[in-house]
């Protein structure tokens, strides 16, 4: 639920919001004899996400892991690339405010991974944009101030 502030000259800010709630998230991944002889492993439909905002917002990848060079995430509008030091993607406002998105990912194995369960390396945040908060005008009347005679 968006916030408003209320001046005294009828104006109402919409303060901007973004909420993430993760609906699903591989806990673990497994990475064959097959998957480093390739040199990636891919994760399909490893997290489901529903994104709420009012405004454009930040999605933020924190990374744990060390056993990848970089990763590619598939389901936002866009694909992504990033390294084990995370990275994120910009939403920019969208007609819907809440949005399901199923992601997938592609890891690029570092020489030296080894055959094994590995434990799941992201972990997801957003953030809405603070400058983006949109003026509103209350229904009704705007009060002006008087005129005072010169």
């Amino acid at each position: 639920m968006a916030t408003s502030v209320s001046g005294n000259r009828g104006a109402n800010v919409i303060l901007p919001m973004a909420r993430i709630r993760v609906l699903s998230q591989v806990q673990q991944l497994e990475v064959s004899d097959e998957d480093v002889l390739r040199g990636y492993v891919d994760v399909e439909c490893g997290t489901q996400v529903e994104l709420r905002s009012n405004s454009r917002c930040r999605l933020a990848f924190h990374s744990s892991g060390t056993w990848f060079r970089f990763v590619r995430v598939y389901g936002l509008p866009r694909a992504i690339d990033f390294g084990p030091e995370g990275g994120g993607y910009v939403r920019p406002l969208e007609r819907q405010r809440s949005t399901t998105y199923k992601l997938s990912y592609r890891f690029e194995l570092r020489p030296e991974t080894t055959p094994g369960v590995y434990r799941w390396p992201l972990s997801l945040s957003v953030d809405s944009d603070a400058q983006e908060a949109i003026p509103r005008f209350a229904t009704g009347t705007m009060r002006v101030p008087p005129i005072l005679p010169t």
